[in-house]
């Protein structure tokens, strides 16, 4: 199998596996999802330990805390770097959610 370089356009192939769901059109979805998925990346992995809200991702991500909340289960994927993604109830149902310190360091 050949690795794709980091500039180079990922094929039609890769952007089927990229992400999942009944409704996902790579044509349609897979730059926007991994724009999202980049940003959200960006801001867990650069202040790993930090405890985030979904509005607080949002927020800075300008992504929905739906589509946050998808992009950190993408983060837990192996092909996605396969971090480990720790959450917690902050008081009346509000969950935060951040990237372990101990966790590899994966590309997207």
């Amino acid at each position: 199998m050949v690795q794709q370089g980091l500039f180079d356009r990922p094929t039609r192939a890769a952007k089927r596996r990229a992400f999942s769901g009944s409704t996902y059109d790579p044509n349609e979805d897979f730059e926007r999802l991994t724009s999202v998925l980049r940003r959200v990346r960006h801001l867990m992995v650069g202040e790993r330990g930090r405890w985030w809200t979904l509005a607080e991702l949002a927020a800075r991500t300008g992504a929905s805390e739906a589509g946050v909340s998808a992009r950190i289960r993408d983060l837990r994927k192996r092909q996605n770097g396969g971090y480990n993604v720790e959450n917690r109830r902050r008081g009346d149902g509000l969950w935060v959610y951040r990237v372990s310190k101990g966790s590899t360091h994966g590309s997207i």
